[in-house]
């Protein structure tokens, strides 16, 4: 994560206003649009002047006040834009999947050829992974690598196998993956059904695909493009099962790219996004990898077949935890993107008249509706850019816990990154898809860069758990919470407020200030508190009737579980925001109390039946309506900074690449020039007409 520093920064000066936060080729780069020019479009003008902070300030923020990596974004943003091999062009919307791949793979070799660098064994902008994505039209292949394979090595190979392969794997004669999933077993990973028999004589294990849903399924670069893989199987020792370990198996030649004996793999197929990058089936057939290939930070085998348990268990999942954790921050960006290009294009699409019978028509963005979504989609998007900041800080903290050999903070990192996974991608894609929408028949454009952020953010909605499991392991652990609660126990960590449940359950609402972010996070506690309880007596009353726990919360109780989780985690998600928000220069609190009790809000619309449940209700007649007066009020109030907030996530139009969200506004003549000019099917006849319509025109009479 980024670790912040309180350091004391110049001021910038407000009278250069934006465009000495963004330099002259920040904001609309020749190379974008040969149509294109440095002047603004009036009506962006005009919404960047009635801006009441300093963007530049509010992009310091978002990055934990930590300017020295702020400045190092920078410079790989603006490496990525000014590159002409690295430079996003929208040539690039209308390639095929081969075209593309071969686009993407030398934008990898120009980028870490170029511009990486390696000191002391380490590439030193490991810490812009998750940052990567910022600058790139598409996903692109090596991504497992670091964001799977390379975890898995260092956390979870042990010493040994990762001091001998850790040289190859940076200077990429080993391009890794992680092989979990399989074509019948995604989520049940306890199910997987791949097996590694340990061969005492040999002292290797045979590694084997024994039925067709044992295939390895959606592994990324796996297909094609890895050459050794961490694969997860069943350990067998002499007829017994030691369940799931991981293993480092090698699929291809590393010299000549051919697939090893015994190893069958390949692509599986278009998907509805990340074409531009491949993921694998593998089948094994009596592979041999020999033992020390056996991840053995958790357990090992003895030559004589012994097993040994070194350290614990959980670590498995920490590189399905990191995933998870970098699923926040893909959730911030791919939202973030999708609420700039909306909001701009809003401020310059005029339709209809203005209500005071001027001429000109009426900015898109003055519409009530316009705004709901935009504002939605804005505090959202503020939320979780501070919890992405919040849960890398705490995965750091657990990484080092876990080098104490401390594993309690692994359970409370479980319980939040999966609840973040499952309630943040279903936010973040709903409001991507209602971005889109905003934009009209234009954001139906790839030009627009909205449907490619749609098409390949749906896909970390499913990948790495699916959402309503990973909130079932939420509602698991909030019932464990109740019950300490009721025996007297405290409840420690992002639950404690569980502990004031009985006070909770009891009061009702007083001068409750809807647009106060404060009063909205005790809103959100109460409901909270009160769905957990509820949930925890009715389990109760079920268990008291002979029903089992498995029967209860696989068949019976599965739907009020992930309620009470999604009403836990958002009031978690709210408070964070809130506490960061809090810790802020004054002059940024205003606009971010405001999103903060937005968010609070709209999450509180979607479900306020356990306010009015319970022996005492704490909502009272009419506190419905205030909330909604406390929308239209907050959205009111935060009409002005619209576009300063978007500014401020400092995105270049080269990660961008939407003709609607450019910076300088000028939308129409874009959305002309990349038609006419970048097209490839405007540059010459219409393939096929020649040969297949020419010939039938005139060739048909009527009969009458």
């Amino acid at each position: 994560g980024i670790k912040g520093k309180k350091k004391k920064t110049k001021t910038p000066n407000p009278k250069k206003g934006l465009l000495h936060f963004f330099p002259k080729n920040m904001s609309s780069p020749s190379t974008m649009s040969s149509s294109s020019t440095q002047q603004v479009n009036p009506d962006l003008q005009e919404e960047r002047a009635k801006v009441t902070f300093i963007p530049e300030k509010m992009t310091l923020a978002l990055f934990n006040n930590n300017e020295k990596f702020l400045a190092k974004y920078r410079k790989t943003q603006q490496i990525h834009a000014n590159d002409e091999i690295l430079r996003n062009k929208p040539e690039e919307y209308a390639m095929g999947r081969d075209e593309a791949f071969k686009c993407y793979l030398e934008k990898i070799q120009r980028y870490y050829t170029k511009y990486a660098t390696l000191e002391d064994g380490q590439f030193q902008d490991r810490d812009m992974m998750w940052y990567l994505k910022d600058f790139k039209r598409a996903d692109t292949p090596l991504e497992s690598g670091f964001g799977m394979f390379i975890p898995a090595i260092e956390h979870l190979a042990g010493s040994s196998l990762g001091f001998d392969l850790w040289p190859q794997i940076v200077n990429f004669q080993i391009l890794g993956s992680f092989a979990m999933t399989e074509l019948g077993h995604g989520s049940n990973v306890q199910g997987l059904e791949t097996t590694a028999t340990y061969d005492k004589d040999t002292e290797e294990f045979i590694v084997n695909s024994p039925t067709q849903t044992s295939y390895k399924w959606w592994p990324g670069d796996l297909g094609k493009f890895s050459t050794d893989t961490a694969l997860s199987a069943r350990l067998l020792i002499d007829g017994k099962d030691y369940g799931i370990h991981q293993f480092f198996v090698p699929v291809r030649d590393r010299k000549t790219f051919l697939s090893l004996p015994g190893r069958k793999c390949g692509d599986i197929g278009p998907k509805l996004g990340f074409n531009s990058r491949e993921n694998g089936f593998l089948a094994l057939d009596n592979v041999r990898i020999p033992r020390k290939y056996m991840f053995q930070r958790v357990a090992k085998v003895h030559a004589d077949g012994r097993y040994e348990t070194v350290s614990h268990p959980k670590l498995y999942y920490v590189p399905m935890m990191l995933i998870r954790v970098g699923l926040v921050r893909f959730a911030y960006s791919y939202l973030a993107k999708s609420v700039t290009i909306a909001t701009r294009y809003s401020c310059v699409r005029r339709q209809f008249s203005n209500l005071d019978d001027s001429e000109d028509e009426r900015k898109v963005i003055d519409y009530q509706l316009q705004q709901g979504k935009l504002t939605r989609a804005l505090s959202t998007t503020y939320c979780f850019a501070f919890n992405a900041l919040f849960i890398e800080s705490f995965w750091e903290d657990v990484l080092k816990a876990i080098k104490q050999k401390d594993f309690e903070p692994m359970e409370e990192m479980h319980v939040i990154s999966c609840g973040y996974k499952g309630f943040f991608t279903m936010l973040a894609g709903q409001y991507i898809e209602e971005c889109r929408q905003a934009c009209g028949g234009h954001g139906y454009l790839h030009a627009s860069g909205l449907p490619s952020l749609m098409t390949g953010y749906v896909a970390q909605m499913t990948y790495e758990g699916d959402n309503f499991v990973l909130a079932l392991q939420v509602g698991k652990h909030l019932l464990k919470c109740a019950s300490h609660v009721a025996k007297g126990k405290e409840v420690k960590g992002h639950a404690a407020y569980l502990n004031n449940m009985p006070k909770l359950l009891t009061e009702t609402a007083s001068n409750i200030d809807f647009t106060n972010h404060r009063d909205v996070l005790h809103v959100l506690e109460v409901r909270a508190a009160r769905q957990t309880a509820a949930l925890a007596q009715k389990v109760a009353e079920l268990r008291g009737k002979g029903n089992n726990m498995m029967e209860i919360t696989n068949s019976i109780m599965q739907s009020d579980m992930i309620e009470a989780a999604r009403s836990h985690i958002f009031y978690l998600a709210t408070k964070v925001f809130v506490d960061a928000v809090e810790k802020q220069a004054a002059e940024l609190q205003g606009p971010l109390s405001t999103m903060a009790a937005m968010f609070g809000l709209y999450r509180l619309k979607e479900n306020l039946t356990y306010l009015f449940a319970g022996e005492t209700s704490y909502f009272q007649a009419g506190d419905v309506e205030k909330v909604d007066q406390a929308l239209d009020s907050l959205t009111s109030e935060l009409r002005p900074n619209l576009v300063g907030l978007v500014d401020s996530f400092s995105y270049h139009d080269n990660d961008l690449l939407s003709a609607l969200g450019r910076f300088d506004g000028n939308v129409y003549e874009t959305l002309m020039d990349w038609a006419k000019n970048h097209n490839p099917i405007n540059q010459g006849p219409l393939p096929g007409f020649d040969a297949h319509i020419k010939p039938m025109m005139g060739k048909f009479r009527s009969k009458m």
